[in-house]
């Protein structure tokens, strides 16, 4: 290897919907990690409309990196896309090959069970940001990688993984250093805090951001035990602080996605007065938890700027709320949505069917409740057993069997390019977990899973682009999906490009050319 440079790739395959528009806030912190420590770094996001394949092969072919990172999301056919990448640059490049990301995290070792992941050279299966600089610091070395933390790799014939480490969270600011905001919608994503303290039933994000993992227990631990075993890590304000003032003053940010599984209410209170006492233009949502909000808080978060709050109700029926363990009522939701509506900020949500315990008489209450509610949006998504969840550490509880090699199998379907419900990798009430599925879809009349999870679910990212320039929502919607399905990378650039003209000094021909059907 000739190059001290680490080059980070992200690739899901065909771009279909909204939130590949967003930069991703996960590479923005390994590229902030190595910029600290002094190593130069360079990004090719392969599902941008300016980057193509082609020209990361050209650049890793003539730099030789001493690192390709590549980050894997189930999305698309993004596992199997990274690992058709990877395999072309092995021929092209004498690069260390690393993998990281939602997958590693959620599978670990039993990647490398199978034989397409032999192409990388080292897994990073937790938080990355310290990996990838002690990593990059053993190959200057030539030292082995066995301190590395969250690292898995291969080692004379046998699989090594080293210490599990949560990263401290205060010792990075994300910059956005590197990487191109024009390419992208005027949105930044921000955290506040790694970790979730809900642990619902279905949910891998405590698992994610903050499962201590030396601890983690077998099969049949109990809730109260699984819910424990979370690690929250609040950020300093200062720092926080210091990230929104680069986001709106130097790169003129003025829309934030807050992307906290369940938001910290101190926090975001803070985040409220600080916009308001600098009377800062910003638009914003965040997830939320019903419990966590009143009139007074809701208030002030509106006066600030939010424009969406996005809320898990997951279904319509007491008795599978309590399977899920929301700990949370019908009433209690209602309640706080009433203000949200009253208030005028848009209420979205998700939804869940097929959830164990479900039957035709609960979905119907779901479907009544969605009916009743009139959200500005929400999603309606089928249940997937993921690694991670409570479900998946304590099936018997869901009358669930689990065969030993269901992450193998699950895994390999992802490959493939199948998702969990073609799958067979489970038993539920004694039948396969796609005839469980088939079985609950009759329920469900013009069920459209891809419309329900990949347009519903980001919705909220065009009310902030509505709010952002005074178009309507509508028009935005039918603008994006066209150019998703036409492919057509002239009108993406084009309306990007608007995206980012402040609403003051707006082209006035935008709306013309869009009533004319010229898109």
């Amino acid at each position: 290897m000739n190059g001290k440079e680490v080059v980070l790739v992200k690739y899901t395959g065909k771009m279909d919907c909204f939130d590949q528009l967003v930069p991703d806030l996960g590479i923005a912190y390994l590229m902030a990690s190595l910029e600290n420590a002094g190593i130069k770094s360079k990004y090719f996001d392969l599902n941008s409309w300016n980057n193509e394949k082609e020209d990361a092969l050209k650049y890793i072919q003539e730099t030789n990196p001493m690192i390709v990172g590549f980050k894997i999301e189930n999305v698309g056919n993004g596992l199997k896309e990274i690992i058709n990448l990877a395999n072309e640059i092995k021929k092209i490049s004498s690069s260390i090959l690393v993998a990281g990301g939602p997958i590693i995290q959620l599978f670990e070792e039993i990647c490398y069970d199978l034989k397409e992941f032999h192409v990388f050279d080292a897994l990073v299966y937790g938080e990355g940001e310290k990996a990838i600089v002690e990593i990059y610091n053993a190959l200057i070395d030539k030292a082995s990688l066995k301190e590395v933390p969250n690292t898995i790799y291969r080692e004379e014939g046998k699989i090594v993984k080293t210490k599990w480490e949560l990263f401290d969270v205060n010792e990075i600011i994300v910059t956005w250093n590197g990487i191109n905001l024009k390419d992208y919608f005027p949105i930044l994503p921000i955290n506040m805090k790694r970790g979730c303290e809900n642990a619902c039933s279905f949910c891998s994000h405590s698992y994610l951001w903050g499962k201590k993992r030396e601890v983690f227990c077998p099969n049949h631990i109990s809730h109260g035990q699984f819910q424990k075993l979370n690690s929250i890590r609040l950020r300093n304000w200062d720092n926080i602080v210091q990230e929104i003032e680069n986001d709106y003053y130097f790169h003129g940010i003025g829309n934030l996605y807050i992307v906290d599984s369940t938001p910290n209410i101190s926090l975001l209170s803070k985040f409220a007065d600080y916009i308001i006492e600098n009377d800062m233009k910003i638009n914003w949502f965040a997830f939320g938890r019903f419990d966590s909000f009143n009139h007074e808080i809701l208030s002030k978060l509106k006066q600030s700027g939010l424009v969406t709050l996005y809320f898990g109700w997951e279904s319509g029926d007491e008795r599978i709320l309590k399977r899920m363990y929301k700990r949370i009522t019908l009433d209690k939701m209602k309640e706080t949505h009433a203000i949200v509506k009253n208030l005028n900020i848009h209420g979205a949500g998700s939804f869940i069917v097929g959830h164990p315990g479900e039957n035709e008489e609960s979905i119907k209450k779901t479907l009544c409740l969605i009916e009743e509610l009139n959200l500005t949006n929400y999603s309606m998504s089928a249940f997937r057993l993921t690694p991670g969840s409570y479900i998946s550490v304590n099936p018997s509880e869901y009358n669930i069997i689990l065969p030993d090699n269901w992450k193998q199998i699950l895994l390999k379907a992802y490959i493939e390019g199948k998702n969990e419900l073609e799958t067979d990798y489970y038993l539920i009430n004694g039948m396969k977990n796609t005839e469980y599925w088939n079985s609950i879809k009759s329920y469900l009349e013009g069920y459209d899973a891809w419309k329900q999870m990949r347009i519903k679910e980001n919705m909220e990212l065009i009310h902030l682009l509505s709010a952002h320039t005074g178009k309507p929502t509508e028009m935005l919607m039918d603008v994006f999906m066209n150019i998703f399905e036409t492919k057509n990378k002239a009108e993406m650039n084009y309306w990007l490009n608007q995206m980012w003209i402040p609403k003051e000094k707006e082209e006035k021909h935008v709306f013309n050319r869009f009533k004319n059907n010229q898109v």
